[in-house]
């Protein structure tokens, strides 16, 4: 029992930091503008996809670091703290990113939402609507 918990595990921690390490590399190799560490999140996606198999080990080995998650923001806090000054100088073009980019991103969500939710041509999200209230 515990020789195989201690197998899913190493198995998913491979795959976790493969995914990780393999994003890293993409990214630097081609010069993207997205993180490589978001690059090993789309290939970790693709590959549990792929998979299935892998997602018990991959959860298991996932748990620890999403129960823990507070701890991995400290390196996002300190950096806040290092750039204050500039944050303070540009609060307004940044205050006005974020607002604009989230009603943005919750308005295309909504769209889709009611577009995906219209499940036949007789539904339409006028009807949508009124069943949700």
């Amino acid at each position: 029992m515990l020789l195989k918990k201690l197998i899913t595990g190493l198995v998913g921690a491979s795959v976790i930091l493969a995914c990780y390490w393999l994003g890293l590399f993409i990214s630097d190799i081609f010069h993207l503008a997205v993180p490589g560490a978001v690059c090993g999140l789309m290939m970790l996606l693709i590959l549990l996809f792929v998979l299935p198999s892998i997602k018990d080990s991959v959860a298991f080995a996932a748990q620890p670091l999403l129960s823990h998650m507070s701890l991995l923001f400290i390196p996002v806090v300190m950096g806040v703290g290092v750039y204050w000054t500039n944050i303070t100088d540009n609060i307004t073009s940044l205050a006005i990113a974020v607002v604009v980019t989230t009603c943005l991103v919750l308005g295309i969500q909504a769209k889709l939402t009611v577009w995906l939710m219209a499940d036949d041509e007789s539904e339409t999200p006028s009807n949508i609507d009124e069943k949700c209230q």
